[in-house]
């Protein structure tokens, strides 16, 4: 009777360390998002972004926050998203611009 007892607690206890570990989300580095996203994006001119240190990933996706900044030196915040899907979709939430020096052409086709 008592290995019985001790058989049916070892199996209760087994199954509440599993739902424990079911349950919590999986969390993902930032940086490997972010390098991800910036290989991804080059084309439009990204050239560096840092999200958060760590992004849990539940079952319904993420949510997280990167800070962008673009080769021609404008910067963004935005706001990230992860589907179900694996699809990454973004809002800026706030953006600054430099001034840029505009230099009028001088009309020489090979430059000054």
């Amino acid at each position: 009777m008592l290995r019985s007892l001790g058989l049916v607690l070892l199996i209760a206890g087994a199954a509440v360390a599993a739902y424990e570990v079911a349950s919590r989300p999986t969390v993902a580095s930032g940086a490997v998002i972010a390098a991800d996203l910036v290989a991804q994006e080059k084309t439009y001119g990204w050239k560096t972004l840092r999200c958060d240190d760590e992004v849990p990933i539940g079952v319904d996706g993420a949510r997280f926050h990167c800070h962008l900044e673009l080769a021609d030196g404008d910067q963004a915040e935005l706001g990230m998203t992860l589907d179900r899907e694996g699809q990454y979709r973004f809002t800026v939430e706030s953006e600054s611009a430099p001034q840029h020096k505009h230099v009028p052409p001088s009309g020489d086709p090979w430059g000054d």
